[in-house]
């Protein structure tokens, strides 16, 4: 029996696993009496083959019989990681690491599993006390990158993800790592270069397509194949790079989509790009890309990202249709309507600490003049239940998107909406895509597209992100929703208090700069409050259109700065009015301030043609020059 155990032992090592699970249950078969160290290897034959749940059974039979064994504990823990069991994996871990402290491997599954519970100090401690056993494990390294981008901490994460790259430059996991965190401090070029090496991490493979593969060339004529990966909202944020590989020189691109997203997807309005479902036959293209490639193959930084919404659309008899179900008596009726989705896939490790209790929005529920509509489906509607009384979150019926096509009555009903508040989910992208107003509530250390500590989003001008201030804090986030919510439900009592005029857009990002200078040096709380209350309002105007393009990014940067001068020339007259000094150096100062203006006109005036103004200030003036 031992040297048949020894053979199998050999084969598993060689990566001839379905052999040696064979030599594991004959073995097993022919044992008198309980095996849990053969029982523990089969165990890790069958995790090795992707069957967690029976590899956790397995663990679980021999530690009925050799409970002291701090190996079988940590395989029982790691493959109750991967049936998404994690707080019974963190139990067995920690187990195991009692039995056996200073083995880094236990300490590091460890580490992963406290990172999976969103408890991130923890981790990061488990995974520096296997790196003081093991200071040149790549793999720990990089799981503490993850744990410290998680914990918003990113420059710490790209020290520790280097310090692995440079023990080992090919190491797939740690360039994916690094990749994912360059994207979350916004520096995309290099980022997605990085990106790629999800295709050589386990079990992402890409597809074996046939023809060439397009590395980012030049197009001249080409029918270039974009297809899909990752999940719904992937597909729906990317989808928009599509039209810009047709500009690059395709003649024709094929967007290949998951079947229940095309229907959505083909009110794409891209001439040049057709959207086919995945398995249809017959397909004609020269070259062919992962759509979440694009960015990186077109050499696209942060300012690249195309904002413009929306470019998806509802289908307008669905709106029709549940605009009448949810406002019979017309567009006003109903009061603030405000639809919600809280939760992802349980089940997908890309949801961990995403998704929201629906409990909190019992704040919000309580506002006079609004009304929740859930726009969630399958996953998390056991919630509406729990909620307390006197709590109502509206439900839409089972046939809502209950057919094949995915998001189609979820799109329309969106146009009958006010807001949407949404965890980070397909939704949050739908509702962007749409170009709906849309508030998106954050996990601690979100994920990489929504980069790092601030409230709006370049992919999405009319999205708006609340961020937890600390791990698992959905209620100090929601607190910030309801005051923000409030203050919209004021200005739609009292329309009068805000009065809403047509502006050009020099203007409106003139009078932005102004008050970016105020907020950083006015010190007096009240009168800081009110500026930051009119600086937030005009951002929210100018953010719901697709404004931000490297040129007019610079342009509003030299605005601001010329302002600043005016802001210094103007501190200057008034000391010299303080000074009684009306000589060479007030007449300077008087001079600048026309000149200065001059050239803040100017700068309004590219920013009115480089964003197509409809309004345009016009001034006359004396002319100063010889």
């Amino acid at each position: 029996m031992q040297d048949a155990f020894r053979r199998a032992v050999d084969l598993h090592a060689a990566g001839r696993v379905r052999e040696a699970e064979a030599v594991y249950r004959r073995l097993l078969g022919e044992a008198k009496g309980p095996q849990p160290r053969l029982t523990a290897r089969l165990a890790q034959a069958r995790l090795d083959r992707g069957d967690a749940q029976e590899a956790a059974r397995l663990t679980a039979e021999a530690l009925k019989h050799q409970d002291g064994d701090p190996f079988i504990h940590q395989l029982h823990g790691v493959a109750l990681r991967r049936t998404g069991r994690l707080e019974e994996a963190r139990a067995a871990l920690e187990r195991a690491a009692g039995l056996a402290p200073d083995d880094p491997a236990i300490l590091h599954s460890l580490g992963k599993a406290f990172a999976d519970l969103g408890r991130h100090a923890e981790a990061e401690a488990a995974l520096r006390r296997s790196l003081d056993r093991d200071p040149s494990a790549v793999g720990t390294l990089t799981t503490l990158s993850l744990v410290l981008r998680h914990a918003a901490r990113p420059a710490e994460a790209l020290d520790a993800v280097g310090r692995a790259l440079a023990l080992d430059p090919g190491h797939a996991g740690a360039r994916l790592e690094r990749g994912m965190t360059l994207l979350a401090l916004g520096r995309y070029e290099e980022g997605f270069e990085d990106y790629e090496a999800r295709f050589s991490t386990e079990g992402n493979a890409p597809p074996d397509l046939p023809g060439r593969a397009w590395r980012g060339g030049p197009l001249a004529g080409e029918t270039v194949l974009l297809w899909c990966e990752q999940g719904l909202g992937d597909m729906i944020q990317f989808a928009r790079f599509a039209p810009l590989v047709v500009a690059r020189g395709a003649a024709k691109v094929l967007l290949l989509m998951r079947p229940p997203l095309v229907r959505l997807l083909r009110t794409l309005q891209a001439p040049g790009v057709e959207v086919v479902p995945e398995g249809a036959a017959g397909l004609a293209y020269d070259l062919h890309a992962p759509l979440m490639s694009v960015p990186g193959l077109l050499g696209l930084g942060l300012d690249g990202v195309p904002a413009a919404v929306p470019y998806l659309f509802p289908e307008p008899e669905r709106v029709a249709r549940w605009r009448g179900a949810l406002r019979p008596g017309g567009p006003r009726e109903g009061g603030f309507m405000v639809g919600v989705a809280w939760q992802g896939k349980p089940t997908s490790k890309a949801d961990i600490g995403r998704s929201f209790p629906l409990r909190h929005v019992e704040p919000l529920a309580r506002l006079p003049g609004l009304r929740l509509v859930a726009l969630q489906k399958e996953h998390g509607l056991d919630q509406l239940g729990r909620l307390p009384p006197g709590v109502a979150v509206e439900t839409l019926g089972e046939a809502f998107d209950a057919g094949p096509d995915a998001f189609l009555d979820t799109a329309a009903v969106m146009a009958s909406l006010d807001l949407v508040i949404t965890s980070d989910t397909a939704v949050a992208h739908l509702a962007g895509a749409l170009g709906r107003p849309v508030w998106v509530v954050l996990r601690y250390g979100a994920e990489w597209r929504w980069l790092q500590a601030r409230d709006d989003s370049p992919w999405y001008p009319t999205m708006r992100l609340f961020r937890q201030d600390a791990p698992g804090d959905w209620a100090g986030a929601f607190a910030r929703v309801e005051a923000a919510l409030r203050g919209l439900l004021a200005e739609r009592r009292l329309p009068s208090a805000r009065p809403t005029i047509p502006v050009s857009w020099g203007e409106l990002i003139d009078k932005i700069a102004i008050l970016e200078i105020k907020a950083e040096r006015i010190g007096e709380p009240a009168k800081l409050a009110n500026v930051r209350a009119e600086l937030l309002a005009l951002e929210a105007v100018r953010d719901k259109a697709a404004w931000r393009t490297p040129e007019t990014r610079r342009l509003a940067a030299v605005l601001k700065a010329v302002n600043e001068e005016l802001w210094a020339v103007e501190d200057d007259i008034r000391g010299c009015e303080r000074a009684g000094d009306f000589g060479p150096r007030f007449v300077g100062l008087a001079r600048s301030v026309y000149v200065t203006n001059d050239r803040r006109a100017a700068l309004k005036r590219a920013l009115n043609e480089a964003l197509g103004s409809t309004l345009v200030e016009e001034k006359s003036y004396a002319d100063y020059s010889k």
